[in-house]
């Protein structure tokens, strides 16, 4: 067997492949959408990121950040509407004001 017949046996022995079965659409859906906005696309990076902070029981704290910029960005959005309210109208020529 001459080198470069090792390096390629070497080279392709590492790559891993990971199947995975019955998983529901919705989960398949979320961890797609995860890897495609955080990790470009790369599945093995967001599984061993999810892995990862799984492991060290980050995964929580992880997804209650999402949730509260969530509900941060709700709020603002509340107070918009609520402030938008507030404003009064002007007045257009020739209306009457009805008291």
């Amino acid at each position: 067997m001459d080198e470069i017949e090792k390096i390629t046996k070497k080279v392709f022995k590492k790559k891993a492949s990971l199947a995975i079965s019955r998983l529901p659409p919705e989960t398949r859906e979320s961890f797609v959408k995860l890897a495609e906005q955080d990790f470009c696309d790369d599945y093995g990076m967001t599984l061993k990121f999810l892995y990862d902070h799984y492991e060290r029981g980050e995964l929580f704290e992880f997804v209650l950040g999402k949730h509260e910029y969530i509900e941060k960005q709700i709020g603002e959005l509340q107070s918009a509407l609520e402030n938008k309210s507030e404003i009064k109208k002007p007045k257009r020529l020739g209306e009457q004001k009805n008291e």
